[in-house]
This record gives C-alpha cells, sequence and structure tokens, in this order.
C-alpha cells in the first residue's frame, strides 16, 4: 500500500512540475509558436542520457535506493526510469531530477562508489551530469560538480540521512547474499 502511495503521489507531483516546467519553458522560448510553424515536430521534455553509473552489488538494492531517496524528497522519478541509470542496455533515458542540494548529490554518489556499489568513474562530476537534472529542470554543470565534489555537506543531519540511506542499501546487500 505505501509503495503504491509513493508511486501516485510522485505522479502528482511529476505532472505539477513538469506543467510549470512546460509552461515556463513555453514562454521563454516561444515554442507555441514554433510548432504551429513546423507541426508533427517531436520534442522531448527532458535530454536523454547514453551513459550509465553501472550496479556492483545485488539489483534488489536499486529498488531500495530508489524507495529511500523518492521517500526522503532527493528526487523524482520512476523506478523503472530510475534502475535504467545503473542496469541494463544502452539506451536512451529521461534524466533524473534531483531535488535537494547538488553537494549531497556529489556526497551521494562518492560514497557510494566508495562503498563499491558503483564502480570508479574517470569523471564521476560528468556522469552526474549526464543522469541528473536539478530541482528546476535544468542541466548540471560539470564544472560545478567538480568542485561540489571535494566540498562535502555542511549539514550534518543531512549526512547522517545519507549514511542511512548508504547503510540500508548495503544491509539489502547482506541480506541478499546469505
Amino acid at each position: 500500500m505505501g509503495v503504491e502511495l509513493s508511486q501516485q503521489l510522485y505522479e502528482i507531483i511529476r505532472k505539477i512540475v513538469q506543467e510549470e516546467f512546460l509552461h515556463q519553458t513555453q514562454e521563454a522560448s516561444g515554442y507555441k509558436e514554433r510548432t504551429e510553424q513546423f507541426p508533427g515536430v517531436i520534442t522531448f521534455s527532458n535530454p536523454i542520457i547514453i551513459k550509465k553509473f553501472g550496479w556492483l552489488i545485488c539489483k534488489a538494492s536499486i529498488q531500495k535506493l530508489h524507495e529511500l531517496l523518492l521517500s526522503n524528497g532527493f528526487i523524482l522519478c520512476e523506478y523503472k526510469m530510475f534502475m535504467l541509470h545503473f542496469t541494463g542496455a544502452e539506451q536512451s533515458v529521461e534524466k533524473i531530477t534531483w531535488l535537494a542540494n547538488l553537494n549531497e548529490l556529489t556526497y551521494l554518489f562518492t560514497r557510494i562508489r566508495e562503498e563499491g556499489v558503483i564502480p570508479n568513474h574517470r569523471f564521476p562530476h560528468k556522469l552526474l551530469q549526464e543522469n541528473f537534472l536539478d530541482k528546476y529542470q535544468e542541466p548540471l554543470n560539470a564544472n560545478s560538480l567538480r568542485t561540489l565534489l571535494e566540498k562535502g555537506v555542511a549539514n550534518h543531519r543531512r549526512v547522517e540521512l545519507i549514511e542511512k540511506i548508504i547503510a540500508a542499501i548495503l544491509n539489502d546487500t547482506d541480506i541478499a547474499k546469505n
């Protein structure tokens, strides 16, 4: 029941955010005029990605990570889309909307990389840029992310929350191994 309710809540929030974003984008870019001039042109609401993070532990823990990030207000995306950023064949997927501070995003992915959940990448800031949008549905800046990788998170409660999320997915992995 809880997962079903969170999915319904997610859909409501996603639609509101998308409608507001599209409305602002349309006004700023003259979208309505262009679509009237070029009917049949397909447009995408979010950019697409090619590179994946990879996932080195039990696949069931991806769902746990998604549930915890969604319920704690870090992300806005469906589980199926979230999972495609970590596993499966290379394909086009909508980017994940990160709702929290970007330094929390970099901290989370640095920590799960250190724990062996995802493989090391030569340019992790570029991988984050390719897979995430900020809370305003704007693309991330790779140079800013690189700087944030070094800064960490100042709010100790948020660090504790992220550490609890990491511990939960690692505990799921331990359970799955036994």
